[in-house]
């Protein structure tokens, strides 16, 4: 009889796929159609620009400048929008697969709800931490990047995309606010909470079978061998 099928490991490779195959194509080809709407914008206000000249028209050349500043500051704000979609939807993918990797094990762990937590993140950490014995914060870095991907995802969505006085008040020195005072999620953030996330479930997933093993939970740096 060959290995059995694990499931947990599963969800893991599922998650990595959506991440990778999915969610970062996606970013990506946005970003790259985005710089391709703005050379082409700015090439049309160029023209403008160039041909007010030759007609020695100053109103006229004044307008198509003001046309081109426009451009560059509505290509900053498109961007800014992609940011704040991906990040939802990363957020989106981690609230999703923290649920699914628990509903794994309710026949051997079943709940014995309801937990406290004042959001979605709060209660899922109490859940793991009753039903399983696992602290989802004693990840530190990686939950606490988590937690301000949480709080961010929640100021674009419930506040325009400033950061709530939730997210100040939790992250005096927030990573992902601008000098506009504005939620901003880069390609870098993308890239980074991308990897961050993949290496949390990973570490999760592994706590997790080690559970269905009986074994003791050993934290965060637990050495994962098959």
């Amino acid at each position: 009889m060959g290995p059995r099928f694990d499931f947990l490991a599963y969800e893991a490779s599922e998650f990595n796929s959506e991440l990778d195959d999915v969610t970062a194509q996606i970013h990506e080809a946005a970003t790259i159609r985005l710089q391709e709407t703005y050379h082409e914008l700015l090439s049309a206000a160029d023209k403008c620009v160039r041909e007010a000249e030759a007609l020695d028209d100053h109103a006229e050349w004044d307008v198509a400048r003001q046309l081109r500043q426009l451009e560059e500051r509505r290509a900053i704000e498109r961007e800014r929008v992609v940011g704040w979609l991906a990040l939802i939807f990363i957020v989106i993918l981690l609230d999703l697969k923290l649920k699914k990797l628990k509903a794994r094990l309710d026949m051997t762990h079943p709940a014995r709800g309801p937990y406290r937590g004042k959001g979605w993140l709060d209660k899922l950490t109490d859940e793991y931490r009753e039903r399983f014995g696992i602290d989802l914060r004693s990840n530190g870095t990686a939950f606490s990047f988590i937690e301000e991907l949480v709080l961010a995802r929640n100021s674009v969505v419930h506040n325009g995309g400033k950061p709530s006085k939730e997210y100040l008040r939790e992250f005096t020195k927030p990573r992902l606010v601008d000098e506009q005072g504005a939620i901003l999620f880069s390609n870098k953030h993308f890239k980074e909470a991308v990897q961050v996330l993949k290496d949390y479930v990973d570490w999760l997933v592994r706590e997790l079978i080690y559970i269905c093993r009986g074994e003791r939970v050993a934290g965060p740096l637990r050495v994962f061998t098959h």
